[in-house]
C-alpha cells in the first residue's frame, strides 16, 4: 500500500471489482483488509462491483466481513442487480421470465416484481449457475426460439476460482 497511498488518497470515489481482485475462490488476496481501512481512513467512498450473478450483496458483504474487511451490503452492486434494473426499465411490470441462474439472480428479479416461469416468457435471463443442467439449457433455447428476449448478466468466458480458471457465465451464454 505504501507506494500507492499518495495516488489513491486523492481519489474521492472508487469502483473496484471483486472476483480475482479482492479474492480468488475462497481466499482473500493480500492487503484486502488494509485496502478497505485505507479507503475509510481517507474518506474515499467506494462500491464493490461484480459481474458474478451467483450471490446476493448481503452474502458477499458477510464474506468480506469474515475476513475483517469493513464492507456493507449497500456498498456492493452485482450484475444481477444491474440486470434487474435494466429489465424493470424495458419490460412491463410483472413480466414472466425464465431464469438460468442462482439465488443471486433470482432474488433481485423477484424484488423488481417479475414472475419466474418455465414457458410463455418475455425474456430468458442467464447468469452463472453452478448446477446447470441440459434441461435448463433446453428450456432456455425453446423459450428464445418462441420469441423471448435473451439477456445475459455477463459474457465472461472464464471465472477465477481457487482451483484455477474455470468456465464463466459467458460459457453458459454461448451454449
Amino acid at each position: 500500500m505504501t507506494r500507492t497511498e499518495p495516488a489513491l488518497s486523492a481519489f474521492r470515489y472508487l469502483i473496484t471489482d471483486m472476483d480475482g481482485v479482492l479474492w480468488r475462490g475462497r481466499d482473500p488476496l493480500p492487503g484486502l483488509v488494509e485496502f478497505f481501512q485505507f479507503l475509510r481512513r481517507h474518506g474515499i467512498r467506494f462500491v464493490c462491483a461484480t459481474n458474478n450473478a451467483s450471490a446476493l450483496p448481503g452474502k458477499l458483504a458477510e464474506r468480506l466481513q469474515g475476513w475483517g474487511a469493513d464492507v456493507q451490503p449497500e456498498e456492493i452492486v452485482t450484475s444481477s442487480i444491474a440486470t434487474a434494473d435494466y429489465l424493470a426499465d424495458t419490460l412491463p411490470a410483472g413480466a414472466r421470465l425464465y431464469v438460468v441462474g442462482m439465488e443471486g439472480l433470482r432474488v433481485p428479479l423477484l424484488q423488481k416484481g417479475f414472475e419466474i416461469a418455465e414457458e410463455h416468457v418475455s425474456a430468458v435471463v442467464a447468469g452463472i449457475d453452478w448446477q446447470l443442467t441440459y434441461e435448463h439449457l433446453k428450456r432456455a433455447v425453446l423459450n428464445i426460439r418462441a420469441g423471448a428476449k435473451f439477456i445475459g448478466t455477463n459474457g465472461d468466458r472464464t471465472f477465477p476460482s481457487s482451483e484455477g480458471i474455470i468456465p464463466g457465465a459467458g460459457a453458459i451464454l454461448a451454449a
